[in-house]
């Protein structure tokens, strides 16, 4: 490649020829060493639009329905009398004493069907029993 060296103004200019002729991408890159030159600043990435999240309920419970609460017991549970294989308990209230063997009514709507040492099993025709503490 051939040089061009030429003295313009007191000044000593050095061109290769051919370098302004080529494309941008074949020229040689120019390089002072006494000249501060910034880089160019960094390309500009755009971001992608944010998209509004949605919440979906990933798993649904299905519905279940609980079962119906037993009903007040309108008496007080105060004890057990008699042999432990054919004991009676007692309840008090609304005025009035009532001795009941397992399998008795009480109150048209509960059944005896336990009698414990603190307690006694009352069915009330739901699908668990009502267990009534002794003093309540």
């Amino acid at each position: 490649m051939p040089l061009l060296i030429a003295f313009v103004a007191g000044t000593l200019c050095v061109r290769t020829a051919g370098v302004l002729d080529k494309p941008a991408g074949h020229r040689l890159a120019f390089r002072n060493l006494f000249a501060f030159n910034e880089p160019p600043p960094p390309p500009k990435v755009e971001k992608p639009p944010v998209l509004p999240t949605v919440a979906v309920a990933s798993h649904l419970q299905p519905f279940v329905a609980q079962p119906p609460a037993a009903p007040p017991f309108p008496y007080r549970y105060i004890g057990t009398f008699g042999p432990r294989d054919n004991a009676f308990a007692v309840f008090a209230g609304e005025g009035e004493v009532i001795n009941a063997r397992v399998g008795d009514a009480i109150a048209e709507r509960f059944h005896l069907r336990q009698i414990g040492l603190e307690s006694v099993d009352l069915s009330w025709g739901g699908p668990s029993d009502l267990r009534v503490p002794l003093g309540r």
